[in-house]
């Protein structure tokens, strides 16, 4: 906001600026250089002007072709003094007495054209007073000279009142229309360069040129006032527009400030909410993992449960024959006691679903039968020794992959991480020794996968 509000006002400023401008070019020429530079150009126009009419003596200067001095453009005031000194070179004296006196003569820039008339005046009178009181051949010969000169120095004070009527002043100065007094006569006459004043070949009823002439600071001072107040209105409808535009644009900035709010509020919101789903959803998942081991643990306890409720079923009289084949009392007399057949007397095979203790298998959990849920496989040698292996049945090995931590890790030695889709081959069965009521884990089994 603060960086509009300054453009505008500066663009104002400059059109402010632009409209004075416009408007005082109506009334007076543009000034492209200031008082000083247009007097001190008035000034070398001056000393221009005398030299070339002080080099039409032909006596005095008869060895002088060129009469005329041809400015350059494009150089400084100080190149083009240069440039009149060599152009004056064979004039005797001229530098020392008209170039170089003159062209540091101070003048007074708050009232330029009286100073100009002053110098003027000094100049001419440097040219048409003889100074000399000797016959030195290095001073100015101007000494009891007659040379009718009236018509070229008629001519030179014209270019005179002409490059004092060019320079645009400041403001009107109180003073004579003449530049130079020239005394007039009423027949033409001779002009004698003395100490005299100089005659000219004038009218006696001719009036000076200067008489009738207006200033232009004159005429400019005459000029309606109205336009003056241009730039004022001018500026009085550019603040309106710009004011104007102001409020639209801020209005527009306001409503845009608005509408990107409620977008950014929106997308805050919208992300709020997406946040919540996602954290639901990840709670959610959480919790259906969980319902998920409960449920197998559910699954495994059940299936204990029915374990153990098919070996309350089982007679005991299986036991009681395993006991009594290795009782060492004879049994001679009685011929119906119980005799275990040579299979039963070499190696019995008991199913475990997991090993409940941990580091082995509890007496009470092994089961006869093979079932889905049975994991291993348990073949007794001896009354204290055994082995054991993963069953070969399918839905029993899906169980034990489905954790395997609880069911192979302390049971059996394998490399690599199993999936719930591949089979468990037991490479070497694990060895168990009884101890009491416990089949510990002597040696555990190596499994692969496949």
């Amino acid at each position: 906001m603060k960086k509009i509000a300054a453009i505008i006002l500066f663009f104002s400023s400059f059109f402010s600026c632009f409209a004075q401008e416009k408007i005082t070019n109506v009334k007076k020429p543009k000034q492209d250089v200031s008082i000083k530079n247009q007097v001190e150009h008035a000034r070398f126009e001056i000393i221009v002007a005398t030299i070339e009419f002080l080099s039409l003596d032909k006596k005095i200067y008869a060895d002088v072709k060129d009469k005329h001095f041809y400015e350059k453009k494009d150089q400084t005031l100080e190149e083009k003094y240069q440039d009149l000194r060599n152009f004056s070179k064979n004039m005797v004296n001229v530098d020392k007495l008209l170039i170089t006196p003159y062209k540091d003569i101070p003048l007074n820039y708050s009232d330029p054209k009286n100073s100009l008339n002053k110098f003027i005046t000094d100049i001419t009178t440097e040219i048409t007073t003889d100074k000399s009181t000797d016959n030195d051949a290095t001073k100015p010969k101007k000494a009891n000279r007659k040379i009718d000169l009236s018509k070229e120095y008629d001519i030179y004070i014209r270019k005179l009142e002409s490059i004092v009527a060019k320079v645009s002043f400041s403001k009107e100065l109180n003073t004579d229309s003449s530049l130079v007094a020239m005394p007039v006569v009423g027949k033409p006459q001779t002009t004698t360069i003395s100490s005299t004043t100089i005659s000219s070949n004038v009218d006696d009823n001719k009036p000076d040129s200067n008489s009738n002439k207006s200033d232009p600071d004159d005429n400019d001072s005459k000029l309606p006032s109205k336009g003056n107040k241009m730039p004022f209105i001018l500026n009085i409808i550019f603040f309106i527009f710009s004011f104007v535009f102001l409020g639209l644009y801020v209005k527009v900035n306001r409503n845009k400030k608005d509408l990107e709010s409620s977008s950014k509020k929106a997308s805050e919101i919208k992300n709020v909410e997406i946040q919540r789903r996602n954290q639901q959803a990840s709670e959610l998942r959480a919790e259906l993992e969980e319902t998920r081991k409960k449920l197998d643990d559910a699954n495994i306890t059940i299936d204990r449960l029915n374990a153990e409720l098919d070996k309350s079923k089982i007679t005991q009289k299986p036991h009681q024959s395993f006991h009594t084949s290795y009782q060492t009392e004879p049994l001679v007399n009685n011929q119906n006691a119980y005799k275990p057949s040579p299979q039963q007397s070499t190696t019995i095979i008991k199913y475990a679903i997991y090993a409940d203790q941990g580091d082995g298998f509890s007496s009470g959990e092994l089961h006869d039968n093979e079932s889905n849920d049975t994991v291993f496989e348990i073949k007794i040698k001896s009354p204290n020794s055994a082995e054991f292996k993963i069953s070969s049945n399918v839905q029993a090995q899906k169980s034990a992959l489905i954790d395997p931590s609880s069911f192979l890790n302390k049971t059996c030695e394998y490399d690599g991480s199993p999936s719930r889709n591949t089979i468990i081959k037991t490479n070497t069965p694990g060895e168990l020794k009884l101890q009491g009521n416990k089949w510990l884990i002597i040696t555990p089994a190596k499994i692969s996968f496949t």
